[in-house]
């Protein structure tokens, strides 16, 4: 339990509008236990909740100048603070206390809000208290009640999206195996999209299974949430390099690549520099902000101007191979390529911006629609390019023939 001016930060939950024609209807509810050896605990003590207006918790947060008795007057439940007294109902057992807050309901009808819960106590510490709390919402579905306002829906897309990945997946790998079969040999780059397509599979696996569980019990599994998120930077780095390679003419024309290292050097410092950012987030990351920290937004701001520089580096090199080619063929290959993966390149930083852009309360499930779309769309197109049918037509991917002269080997990787 976090304390600074006698407040304890509980937790947050972002409930969503009353859809109902009648005012009191409730939008959601929340229940809290709490457990102490304290037996001065309670002596002062109120469950306090604050909501996301500028009056309420953001000018409390972070505010060290603010007396506990001021906190305790932009709590919106102040005037009715008998009800969530800490003085009374305390069960002792085991040499514990424990008092459990009955069901309380939480009502709203102008727009879905950020609810803080906080235990306030002025009149003295408030050490040795655990606690554990449950907020759902109950103008939705069972499917989605455990859900925030800006959480929902994510377990469904990415159950869509599971089943999407997993028919993906087996068709592809029906597809590299007459590839290989019909060409004696498998490429590298052939090698690289399925992993990378294994890896994006894993992905949406995880998080199907996070978001699954979390529509059970309201916590999910956060180990493979974050899983995902790391092998989603690995995924975007591999994907970010096939992308590049192509650009410079891997596969499509003869002849060595130059520039191999720096492509492969400059992708994997951004990643190591991405999955950093992502481990810091997780170590300084504080559920009780109302704003992302400055230094994570620094690092966000960097990581878009990195990102930005490969966009352009792109747009140049495969404005450079269009340019000198004199083969139609490759030529439109070179045109499809820049044209439909330019998208793909500017998404991650359109995507970054909107979390500065967006509200609050539907922010993760935007971010996280248009994250899977954009990769999707991105990963089906290159494997409409490599099915067996017409893989030979775009790319120069079968095994060198020892007996032919002047027959260029494109394993350059």
């Amino acid at each position: 339990m976090d304390l600074k001016n006698g407040v304890g930060f509980l937790g947050k939950f972002c409930f969503d509008v009353n859809h109902e024609s009648d005012k009191g209807a409730k939008s959601g509810e929340f229940s809290l236990t709490l457990e102490t050896t304290n037996t001065n605990f309670s002596d002062g003590a109120f469950i306090m909740l604050f909501d996301d207006e500028e009056s309420s918790w953001p000018s409390v947060y972070n505010h060290d100048d603010i007396s506990c008795p001021q906190v305790q007057e932009k709590a919106i439940n102040w005037d009715r603070r008998e009800i969530y007294r800490v003085d009374d109902g305390w069960i002792h057992s085991n040499g514990k206390y424990t008092f459990n807050l009955p069901t309380n309901k939480i009502t709203q009808n102008i727009r879905p809000r950020w609810w803080y819960f906080t235990v306030i106590n002025c009149r003295g510490p408030m050490a040795d208290v655990s606690y554990s709390m449950h907020a759902w919402q109950l103008q939705t579905t069972k499917w989605d009640k455990e859900f925030g306002t800006n959480e929902a829906g994510l377990n469904t897309l990415n159950l869509v999206f599971f089943f999407f990945y997993v028919i993906f997946l087996g068709i592809h790998t029906v597809g590299t195996r007459k590839l290989g079969k019909q060409l004696e040999y498998t490429h590298p780059l052939v090698k690289l999209f399925y992993a990378i397509l294994v890896l994006q599979t894993f992905v949406v696996t995880a998080r199907m299974f996070h978001y699954g569980i979390f529509a059970q019990n309201g916590w999910g599994v956060p180990g493979f949430a974050k899983f995902a998120e790391v092998i989603e930077v690995i995924v975007r780095v591999g994907f970010l390099i096939i992308l590049m390679l192509l650009a410079k003419g891997w596969t499509i024309n003869p002849g060595e690549i130059n520039g191999k290292k720096w492509i492969f050097g400059s992708a994997f410092l951004f990643m190591v520099v991405d999955v950093a950012i992502l481990f810091w987030n997780y170590a300084v990351q504080d559920p009780a902000a109302t704003n992302i920290p400055v230094g994570l937004a620094f690092m966000f701001y960097v990581t878009l101007v990195l990102w930005f520089i490969w966009c352009f580096v792109f747009v140049y090199v495969i404005y450079s191979s269009w340019s000198t080619e004199d083969n139609p063929v490759k030529k439109d290959l070179f045109t499809k390529i820049g044209l439909l993966y330019f998208p793909w390149f500017f998404g991650l930083p359109f995507i970054t911006l909107l979390q500065f852009a967006l509200s609050p309360w539907i922010r993760a499930k935007v971010i996280a629609t248009m994250t899977l779309l954009i990769s999707t769309a991105g990963y089906c197109f290159l494997a409409f390019l490599l099915w067996p049918t017409r893989a030979e037509d775009y790319f120069t991917i079968s095994a060198p023939d020892p007996m032919s002269s002047g027959v260029e080997n494109y394993e350059q990787l």
